[in-house]
Order: C-alpha cells, then sequence, then structure tokens
C-alpha cells in the first residue's frame, strides 16, 4: 500500500462488527475469542482472556480502567511493543493526557463509545511516532465488566504498520526484517 504521507487520511472509527470482514486477522481472531467469552447478554470479566490464551498479542495489548462518575479512562497495563511506538510508558496516567495519535477528542471518543456500545469499537487512524515517522493503526477495544454490565476495563490491541519513506510496511514484515527472517 503507498499513501503520500503529505496527505494523510482521516482517523475512522466503526461501531458495529462489519469490520470484521476487513480487519488485520489478528484483530478478528481477539474478537472471537471475546465473543466466546460473553455470557448472554453480560460482558465477560476481565479475567475471562488470560494472558496464556493470547500470548503472541500481548505487546501490543493495553488494559485502560474506565473510572466512574465519569467516566474516565487511566492505562492500567501497557504492553512493550506500545510502550516503544510512544517512547514512554504511560501506566497510571490518564488517557486525556497520554493518548498516542493526533486528535485527543477521536481518542477520547472512542473509549466512550466502548462504554456506551458495551461492544467493540474499530479505528484506522495515523499517528506520530517517537522517530517522527508517520503509523497506520488498526486498532480494537473490546469491553469488559466484573460485574457482566458496567464496563470496568477496556482492552486494547493495535497493529500498527509504520511508514518508510512514502509506503506503509506492515508490522508483519517489520518484524520478519528486524529477525532476520
Amino acid at each position: 500500500m503507498t499513501i503520500n504521507l503529505n496527505e494523510i487520511p482521516e482517523s475512522i472509527r466503526c461501531e458495529d462488527e462489519s469490520f470484521l470482514a476487513e480487519c488485520d486477522d489478528r484483530i478478528a481472531e481477539l474478537v472471537a475469542l471475546w465473543r466466546s467469552r460473553l455470557n448472554g447478554d453480560d460482558l465477560p470479566e476481565r479475567r475471562a482472556i488470560e494472558p496464556h490464551d493470547i500470548v503472541q498479542l500481548l505487546p501490543d495489548i493495553m488494559l485502560v480502567d474506565v473510572v466512574y462518575p465519569g467516566p474516565e479512562f487511566s492505562y492500567r497495563l501497557v504492553g512493550t511493543r506500545e510502550v516503544e511506538f510512544r517512547g514512554y510508558d504511560p501506566t497510571g496516567r490518564s488517557v486525556r493526557d497520554a493518548f498516542a495519535g493526533f486528535d485527543g477528542n477521536f481518542c477520547d471518543g472512542n473509549y466512550r463509545s466502548v462504554v456506551e456500545r458495551r461492544g467493540p469499537v474499530y479505528i484506522v487512524e495515523y499517528a506520530p511516532t517517537k522517530l517522527g515517522a508517520v503509523a497506520r493503526r488498526e486498532t480494537v477495544f473490546l469491553p469488559f465488566a466484573s460485574d457482566g454490565a458496567t464496563v470496568d476495563i477496556v482492552m486494547v490491541y493495535s497493529v500498527t504498520d509504520l511508514s518508510l519513506g512514502d509506503t506503509f510496511v506492515p508490522q508483519a514484515e517489520l518484524l520478519k526484517m528486524a529477525s532476520g527472517d
């Protein structure tokens, strides 16, 4: 995929599951796993998906606490690749103060949408990296509720394609390049 970096596309948000037909396979698999943990209309508890269920995804996973009233959002856990992408660890900070991207209102809206809808929210956005490049990111936000109803944790998973010159290189290709395969 070639994108002129002087013409960065607008971010998009999908609030229904139509994105599953076109998203990265890892995102579709994570959503399927989350759906398998639903109990009727009840949302799963965070512990319904354990680290051993998603080992390969952990470097790109974030857990975000939902704090009421508000709601407000704060980073509970941030995966190592997400920290590397940002150039800092936002754990313990509010999302409003430490989001990665160009638009704080869009970022906040993603969390508010997943809380209000009680279902997955998918976005595609373009975000600055710590190296001054631009990354194309596919991200899914998944709600969890310890009481089955009130969202108290959002799991966030991103697939990041970094710009190289005037093109984007998919994350899978970057990982192959880094490993020498």
